[in-house]
């Protein structure tokens, strides 16, 4: 190839590249390094958990790029509840990331069990405007003692997803513009639970808040961004 074709060649791919970077560029952080710490209220607003994240590898793809981000549970006196890693990916404009932030008083929680999650990759377009419908997700959870004694089985599913419009939260790190999503979600173990949820997402960084409804319209819980570095 010719030198001055294969700078125009090397320049393409680059815009290319650039392209789909911004283009994933949207409502969660993708800098490596980058760290949030989630703590969630009972419907008497007393602390139960704080949830700390970590994107800790960015890998370019087809698309845009994959992800990988570390992320530990502490009980609200900073008891080390459980730790792991989840999985994200930004292709075409579109962010997937696991179904992990999942609060529930029936989840066992504590180093000695092991959870499992297999289902889909909950889904943010770059571009969340009002009205915009989004797509469901469902994963399926599994718990055991570590050694393999099962534990219990029970499936989240979020559905009738929407975007509602704009809105000023204000959470102790801060106060951001954010785009608000509304949800159904069906927590399934022997029965079937309906509950009704919205979070808050603000560019760049993701939920700065979220809360949940029983089937009556009570909150249940809320969850805030209480630290970003």
């Amino acid at each position: 190839m010719k030198p001055l074709l294969l700078l125009v060649a090397i320049a393409t791919v680059a815009r290319i590249s650039f392209a789909q970077q911004n283009a994933c560029e949207g409502y969660f952080p993708f800098q490596e390094g980058k760290k949030v710490e989630m703590t969630t209220y009972d419907k008497k607003d007393k602390p139960l958990n704080v949830v700390k994240n970590e994107l800790i590898n960015k890998t370019p793809a087809e698309g845009g790029f994959t992800l990988v981000y570390k992320s530990e549970m502490f009980d609200a006196k900073g008891k080390l509840l459980s730790s792991g890693e989840f999985n994200g990916r930004c292709a075409d404009g579109t962010f997937y990331c696991d179904i992990r932030n999942i609060s529930y008083d029936a989840m066992p929680k504590g180093p000695e069990f092991e959870v499992n999650f297999i289902g889909e990759q909950i889904a943010y377009p770059s571009r969340l405007e009002a009205d915009t419908p989004l797509s469901d997700a469902s994963v399926k959870i599994s718990s055991a003692l570590k050694g393999g004694m099962p534990i219990m089985n029970m499936s989240v599913a979020y559905t009738n997803r929407k975007v509602e419009g704009l809105e000023t939260v204000e959470t102790p790190a801060g106060k951001f513009e954010c785009v608000k999503v509304s949800y159904n979600l069906a927590i399934k173990i022997m029965g079937t639970r309906q509950m009704k949820g919205v979070e808050y997402l603000a560019k760049g960084i993701g939920i700065v808040k979220s809360e949940l409804y029983d089937e009556k319209g009570k909150k249940e819980s809320t969850t805030l961004l209480t630290k970003l570095n």
